[in-house]
């Protein structure tokens, strides 16, 4: 009877080391959670802002080539219609940056069309 009673109280001790344990870890986890909830709403922020620049990039960028365009036209008229003193040359790498999906579509058509034309 003494050596069960021993037993038990053993097994109580070891019940109450396993309670603090988990208790510490689920403290730990909580902290956890809490800093990547922390970290997400810091990554949601930089995303909007983010989102916010390019937004104004894209508007001044938009205004710049409506500028550009126009002094080519004024530039044309002014040059009496010889739109070729006023040409600008613009790399391949260039053109493709501004490519929309649009264009990167009919690009990859025509360059299938052209591949099994050649085959």
């Amino acid at each position: 009877l003494q050596a069960m009673a021993t037993e038990v109280e053993t097994l109580k001790q070891r019940l109450e080391v396993s309670e603090v344990r988990c208790h510490s870890e689920g403290v730990k986890i909580e902290s956890d959670l809490e800093d990547a909830r922390e970290e997400i709403s810091r990554l949601r922020e930089l995303n909007d802002r983010q989102s916010t620049m390019l937004a104004k990039m894209e508007t001044d960028h938009i205004g710049l080539i409506a500028q550009n365009h126009e002094l080519l036209l004024s530039g044309d008229q002014q040059s009496g219609g010889n739109a070729e003193a006023l040409k600008v040359a613009v790399s391949y790498t260039h053109l493709r940056a501004h490519e929309t999906p649009e264009h990167l579509v009919c690009r990859l058509l025509l360059e299938k069309k052209k591949k099994y034309s050649e085959a």
